[in-house]
């Protein structure tokens, strides 16, 4: 099946009406099939690439967990998410083919790679320039799992349920992770006098 050309990530309201697919997809209708990997598939590789830097494993992992679920759709169950289905299940098949399932719950495992661009719409001076590099330094400090969680609440718009289910942790492991991660990078941007409010703006307009 060819790779969609065009990446881009899933608003809430596209989700929705993809999940309404899936039972038709787990019927065997092939258009369903092919109408969620069209879909899907740039947000799967997006988030593959953040787990390994490695194109062509991401690339391959995305597919294998589609020939997968398609050879295996008659036992897959209904979900009320088919995107954060997906990303769990791309996520562990990562984990387990470069480290082992066993890592998974380790502070610094994966190596989540998530970058702050300080090209943002919201820079228009030197002074914001300034603070987005700042803000760029901290966030490239903070440990992988805080990023992974940080990534996925502010540029894949989840909420922390959802987080939960994907990374195979507790609800409040993700509280703990996101919040902690927040306070890391104010403690360090603080004496830059780089409020909360504007950290969050600049987390929104500058992940990449």
């Amino acid at each position: 099946m060819k790779e969609p050309e065009k990446a881009g990530f899933l608003t809430a309201a596209s989700d929705t009406a993809y999940d309404a697919l899936w039972e038709s997809f787990r019927k065997g209708d092939t258009e369903a099939f092919e109408d969620i990997f069209r879909q899907y598939y740039p947000v799967l590789f997006n988030y593959g690439m953040r787990i390994t830097r490695n194109e062509a494993e991401a690339k391959d992992c995305v597919q294998s967990l589609f020939l997968q679920i398609w050879e295996r759709r008659q036992f897959l169950g209904p979900t009320t998410s088919a995107r954060n289905y997906l990303l769990a299940s791309l996520r562990r098949s990562i984990l387990k083919k470069i480290g082992g399932i066993r890592q998974v719950y380790t502070e610094d495992f994966p190596d989540f790679q998530a970058e702050l661009s300080i090209e943002s719409k919201l820079i228009q001076s030197q002074a914001e320039a300034e603070n987005a590099r700042l803000l760029k330094e901290a966030f490239d400090k903070l440990p992988a799992r805080q990023k992974e969680a940080i990534f996925l609440r502010f540029y894949e718009d989840q909420d922390f349920d959802e987080i939960a289910r994907i990374m195979n942790i507790s609800t409040r492991a993700v509280y703990k992770l996101i919040y902690k991660g927040l306070d890391n990078l104010q403690s360090q941007l603080g004496k830059n006098n780089i409020d909360l409010a504007y950290l969050l703006l600049l987390l929104l307009t500058s992940l990449t």
